[in-house]
């Protein structure tokens, strides 16, 4: 059965732009189906999942396009090490046609084809391209600089990663020229800088592609690199912030929270009291009083005794 699926980088237990990729998998869903998924609880089962693991690592979320059956999987994920960060990445080129280019699906075929010949070339990641034109990386999107305009595919010929939408952003907010086009494969020469961006990546300089060299100092990719490590690092701060305040206002709602006898009341209003305690049908309450009472015969004492240590709201 055919799958989407999505993965995301946690970072000191925190999912990095969780609303990003879950609007992402949300819109591959869309494609194979009418009705909207109902992402509430997934949503709710990743940041517990990310919360029990402080060391950096991904989650791998499947979905079954058929009936929506999930799975969610922490994932060592792939990393660039300091040295790649510094000096850039190896590229290939590898000739493939995205047909879906905005749906993110498991395909095993190209998997094992793209595994085999990247290791063929020895180099860390594949270019797509098709009929002389450029498209993206295994995984990733591709930027390129010159004259000072950053250029990357349009955004209808390539998946809308998370990551490149905020590289995007982050251009906008320094006030680089940002160019939407489709580079041709005999431009590659032609361009100044390159690098790789993605969930795992974030802004990766790419050294060489097949035998054309970039500059992984130039000024527009450094400003970019920086900047984005800026950023995830307020979207942690403020998640943290965040979760902190809900926790506060949590234990404050705890704190302040009494019990009651209520005005909802068959006798003494104690079972009504418990009720609305704890949300749920005083009906519910007394049955079980009731049945307690009953079977054991404390029951009734034990209602006396909390009518009398209980006390009325308002001290009616």
């Amino acid at each position: 059965m055919e799958k989407i699926y999505e993965v995301l980088r946690v970072l000191e237990g925190k999912p990095v732009f969780l609303k990003e990729h879950l609007d992402r998998l949300q819109k591959s869903w869309e494609f194979y189906n009418q009705e909207a998924m109902d992402l509430t609880f997934m949503e709710k089962q990743i940041v517990d999942l990310a919360a029990q693991r402080q060391d950096p690592h991904n989650l791998r979320i499947e979905v079954e396009v058929g009936d929506g059956a999930y799975t969610l999987q922490t994932v060592e994920g792939t990393y660039p090490t300091e040295e790649m960060k510094k000096e850039g990445v190896l590229l290939a080129t590898f000739e493939h046609l995205r047909h879906n280019p905005q749906v993110k699906f498991i395909d095993p075929q190209l998997i094992e084809r793209a595994k085999s010949y990247r290791e063929e070339k020895g180099v860390y990641s594949l270019l797509y391209v098709y009929g002389g034109e450029v498209g993206e990386c295994e995984r990733a999107n591709i930027f390129f600089i010159r004259d000072g305009v950053l250029i990357t595919a349009k955004d209808e010929d390539v998946l809308l990663g998370v990551t490149r939408q905020k590289v995007l952003d982050i251009a906008q907010k320094l006030n680089i020229t940002v160019v939407k086009r489709t580079v041709r494969t005999d431009e590659l020469f032609t361009m100044e800088g390159a690098f790789m961006s993605g969930t795992s990546i974030h802004v990766l300089p790419v050294r060489k592609i097949d035998g054309f060299y970039y500059d992984v100092d130039n000024l527009i990719l450094q400003q970019l690199s920086e900047e984005m490590d800026r950023m995830i690092y307020q979207e942690k701060k403020v998640e943290e912030e965040v979760k902190e305040e809900r926790d506060f206002f949590q234990g404050e709602s705890m704190k302040s929270k009494k019990l009651y006898r209520s005005d909802d009341a068959r006798l003494a209003g104690v079972c009504g009291g418990i009720g609305e305690y704890f949300g749920i049908d005083s009906n519910v309450v007394r049955l079980a009083w009731l049945l307690f009472a009953v079977m054991g015969g404390s029951g009734v004492l034990a209602y006396i005794i909390a009518a009398l240590v209980i006390p009325k709201r308002n001290g009616r």
